[in-house]
């Protein structure tokens, strides 16, 4: 339902398309049993959809809400309100009909003043505005929002809104618009200054970051110490920094230390309107340019041969290259890199071409022509074969095609091995080579990537040997559903050893398309024991475990167990950055959409209550009318850790459903 575009040629056609979707079965929620109710997830998609289509669909649903089952949701609500191109008679519409499905608590109503606030909505911000806690977590969301929004706050609880420093910071990283700072200013509570931390903080700005800077000047007039921090993040600034800078020079004392950190900072973000003004103003004769200076300018995607060429004219020969710089620089993963270093090899002819600095080059095939002008004898060939592949290097053929040229590497069976999972230099042999050897070691090396596997079928008309390492090194590479794809087209089901050891392989290598893949051409596997053995190993992580269950589901079936719903928690992340999924939740919709019983136990409804979403919850009660509630699910659902969770609505359900006889 996300990515659809309606016109005004195709929108009459809408209520036909979508009821023609609804009776084919296609909008509906397969979790819930006989009942025709609309997934709840597509109604929120299709609220995000292009313009003014995902309006009109949200309007329908509407219109036919008893048919659809449509319900009005906290998150669907947030979803429409959020969109650029709301339709503000569709949200009043919505405001009316929302009272039967969402009532709203106190709680509610500032979680949806939030978002209310993020976009200006006045007129409905203001309906609840007296009944909301005022604390400044809130004051700080507004404060990123409209200014409208900011001024009812104050114009209706002016008494109660204290502009602390951290809304003031939170204000002039965040606040679309700048005079939201100027209204905070003049608003604040005693106490509250523009000190170094407000100045960091436009300095951080990716847009109005100087219009911001000028308020806070004018506020607070030439007292402000400009110290390397705050120059360090104004040169980081790719987008603000060049402004901000200006603006300081022009309020300022000219004159400031500039150290090594921020020159470099300056060379790696900004451009050379940015160095100059830190050259034309830096305090002390000897301006800070070190090696990390050359490495920092070969990192900036944007203009690093342009400061690259600014800091030669300024300094020369007397720019610090060395060996270590050099190989640095050759190191550094950015399209100016190569420029960078081919400028510095170009002006220094006679620097030596050592093995550690040609081992660093192959990754650069201008450079690499130069050094290897400048040395033909006793070449690192092999580590730096070895090199190439190993990194993977987009231009990997070419520097391949370079040695070839220059006779400096032989086609052998070490180099094919070296290279088969590399398909550009793979492609470059066959070109070279078409009737190359092939052994057992470079199937398996090639089956690691699809390129390198399919440039090896066409080197053997399709009459490759796959056996199970074939198939395990396949799943062990990139994109190994790909691969899998590739063999099944090329040779079919019958040529490939299938077992049930390998799809147990597959799910530990998170190969879930694969297993796909295999399970609708291999149907006469013990998914039992494929089952039995993954969810027993510990190796294998639950989001992925419970993606191979919502597979193995639409071919088999197997008795779900307490013991089970224990090994999924209610959310997992792999890494700090990385957002949450929700395995239990996965597991247990899985098992739902394809009518397997689950465990109704007292403590088999607890980890239902305190693991899953709101709506999984609803249907499982739904679908068990019999489950007598205790106190102990009403606790399980106020430990409820999912960071989705509606605690009004999941409360209101429980007390509803409880049986007190």
């Amino acid at each position: 339902m996300f990515c659809i575009k309606i016109t005004e040629t195709t929108k009459e056609k809408l209520p036909k398309m979508l009821s023609l979707l609804w009776d084919k079965g296609c909008l509906h929620d397969e979790t819930r049993g006989s009942e025709k109710r609309i997934d709840q997830d597509l109604v929120e998609l299709a609220a995000r959809n292009f313009r003014e289509s995902g309006n009109l669909m949200i309007r329908h649903f509407l219109d036919q809400k008893k048919k659809f089952g449509f319900r009005i949701t906290e998150k669907l609500l947030k979803r429409i309100m959020e969109n650029d191109f709301r339709d503000e008679q569709l949200v009043e519409l919505l405001w009316d009909k929302c009272d039967i499905d969402l009532k709203l608590t106190p709680t509610r109503m500032k979680s949806l003043a939030v978002s209310i606030g993020r976009i200006g909505g006045v007129s409905f911000l203001n309906r609840w505005l007296n009944d909301i806690e005022i604390d400044e977590e809130f004051i700080e969301v507004i404060a990123r929002g409209k200014i409208e929004a900011m001024e009812l706050l104050l114009e209706k609880r002016g008494e109660e809104v204290l502009i602390t420093q951290k809304v003031l910071i939170t204000a002039t990283r965040q606040a679309d618009d700048p005079q939201m700072v100027s209204l905070l200013l003049k608003r604040r509570a005693a106490g509250t200054t523009i000190n170094k931390d407000v100045i960091l903080a436009a300095s951080q700005r990716l847009s109005k970051g100087s219009k911001v800077m000028r308020i806070l000047l004018d506020e607070c007039g030439s007292d402000t110490t400009i110290d390397d921090e705050i120059l360090q993040e104004i040169v980081r600034n790719r987008y603000e920094g060049l402004d901000i800078m200006k603006l300081l020079l022009s309020r300022q004392q000219a004159g400031f230390v500039v150290t090594e950190e921020t020159f470099s900072n300056a060379a790696r973000c900004n451009n050379q309107e940015m160095m100059e003004l830190l050259v034309n103003n830096a305090s002390g004769s000897e301006l800070p340019i070190t090696d990390q200076t050359l490495v920092a300018v070969a990192d900036n995607p944007l203009h690093g041969g342009v400061l690259m060429k600014y800091l030669f004219d300024l300094k020369g020969h007397d720019l610090p290259v060395s060996e270590d710089s050099l190989v640095s620089i050759a190191k550094v993963e950015s399209e100016t890199s190569e420029e960078v270093l081919t400028f510095i090899l170009e002006r220094w002819a006679k620097f030596p071409t050592t093995d550690k600095l040609l081992e660093a080059t192959s990754r650069h095939l201008r450079a690499l022509k130069l050094l290897l002008d400048r040395r033909q004898d006793c070449l690192p060939i092999r580590s730096m074969v070895q090199k190439i592949l190993e990194e993977r290097l987009i231009n990997g053929g070419g520097v391949f095609e370079l040695l070839l040229d220059r006779q400096l590497v032989e086609v052998d069976e070490w180099l094919i091995e070296t290279a088969a999972e590399n398909a550009d230099v793979l492609e470059v042999i066959y070109n070279r080579n078409p009737q190359f050897a092939v052994t057992p070691k470079i199937v398996a090396t090639a089956a690691r990537d699809a390129n390198s596997m399919r440039i090896l079928l066409d080197r053997q008309k399709d009459r490759t040997l796959i056996t199970e390492d074939v198939i395990k090194a396949a799943l062990e590479g990139r994109n190994s559903s790909h691969v899998i794809s590739l063999l099944l087209t090329r040779l079919g089901p019958r040529q490939l050893p299938i077992t049930e050891d390998i799809l147990i392989f597959a799910v530990q290598k998170q190969g879930i398309e694969s297993l796909r893949l295999f399970l609708e051409k291999y149907r006469d596997l013990n998914l039992t024991v494929v089952w039995q053995a993954i969810w027993h190993d510990p190796g294998v992580d639950t989001p992925t475990l419970a993606r191979a269950a919502r597979v193995l589901f639409q071919y088999t079936t197997f008795e779900v167990s307490e013991d089970m719903l224990l090994r999924f928690p209610a959310m997992f992340r792999e890494e700090p950055d990385y957002g949450f999924e929700f395995p239990f939740d996965d597991f247990v919709r899985s098992c739902m959409r394809h009518r397997i019983s689950l465990p109704t136990t007292e403590s088999a409804i607890e980890l239902v209550i305190g693991r899953s979403s709101l709506d999984t919850i609803d249907i499982v009660l739904e679908d068990h009318p019999d489950i007598h509630l205790t106190e102990k699910h009403i606790e399980a659902g106020k430990n409820n850790p999912r960071d989705d969770m509606d605690q009004d609505s999941l409360m209101s359900l429980l007390h509803s459903r409880m049986n007190y006889s």
